[in-house]
């Protein structure tokens, strides 16, 4: 957790840096009283250090009462795999029962990657379709982002740091969408077997992406195409990064599956929908004499 000046109030960023969440959710936080905050001339808020301490102490608490047994109860009448399951504790709000799912997912030796395939990104796609055909308000598609956003923060907390000599990655998500999760999710998914990497964002141009790469000497890049869903687009977009990159670097695409395109003609090294299987093809690509991997990927920690 990055530390702060400990003045009565901060701003918005200063209390998402302390409670390692993003700036979206302490603002719903101060909407839904959950921290006290007050409002300058401007009208920014500025949130009261007091409250997020009080916070930071009953979340504590919380995550203490969520033990791996509790889940290893409950799975005897729910499998890890139901993604209504999954929908509903994303809608719900609370993160220690979700950081306790994952805990428990952890002691049974499930990896990031397929955490994040099997049951995060699942239960997000599971949410979309539930908005499309509207069994679910569209407001709830914004809660299962933020939702995800923090846990995808959570489970980064809980990896260990890589080595100065473990390979760069960045990449970034193109299309319309402000929505950056499947980008996030694969700098994740990454950086749990080994490899420093790093999200752009979402909304970004092909050479935003290639221009990060060569700032950052990255050998691995990846764009997320999750938003794109003109195959005419899409094999714009991957021409353009491929002409921005060179021979040496790898490149993934991911996403696009909606598209009328046979993703195996695009000019990449990779085109797929799974983490666990990009987590694979870097493995044996890139990191193929690195440690041995736990079941195709590092198994993420407990916090």
């Amino acid at each position: 957790m990055n530390q702060i000046d400990r003045e009565e109030f901060v701003t918005c960023v200063q209390a998402a840096e302390c409670l390692d969440v993003s700036v979206s959710t302490v603002k719903r936080m101060c909407d839904q009283q959950t921290l006290d905050c007050a409002r300058t001339s401007g009208g920014h808020r500025r949130i009261s250090m007091q409250s997020i301490s009080r916070w930071l102490a009953v979340q504590k608490s919380q995550d203490s009462d969520f033990s791996e047994r509790s889940f290893e109860h409950s799975s005897l009448d729910h499998s890890p795999l139901d993604t209504d399951l999954t929908l509903n504790r994303l809608l719900s709000g609370g993160m220690a029962d979700l950081k306790g799912f994952l805990n428990y997912l952890q002691a049974e030796g499930w990896s990031i990657p397929r955490v994040l395939d099997e049951i995060l990104l699942n239960a997000l796609k599971e949410c979309r379709c539930k908005c499309d055909f509207e069994e679910i308000p569209p407001y709830s598609m914004n809660q299962c982002i933020a939702a995800l956003r923090d846990l995808i923060g959570y489970l980064l907390l809980t990896q260990g740091t890589p080595t100065s000599h473990a390979p760069i990655a960045v990449g970034g998500c193109v299309g319309p969408s402000r929505n950056d999760v499947e980008s996030s999710a694969i700098a994740l998914g990454l950086g749990a077997i080994g490899c420093r990497a790093t999200s752009i964002g979402s909304r970004v141009d092909p050479g935003d992406i290639a221009a990060a790469a060569a700032r950052h000497d990255a050998k691995i890049v990846w764009m997320n195409c999750s938003h794109v869903v003109d195959a005419e687009e899409l094999q714009r977009f991957a021409q353009d990064l491929s002409g921005g990159l060179s021979e040496s670097h790898l490149m993934l695409l991911t996403g696009g599956g909606s598209c009328q395109i046979n993703r195996r003609c695009l000019p990449c090294d990779l085109a797929c929908d799974s983490i666990v299987e990009l987590t694979e093809f870097v493995t044996h690509r890139v990191l193929r004499n690195s440690s041995p991997l736990i079941g195709g990927a590092t198994q993420f920690r407990a916090a």
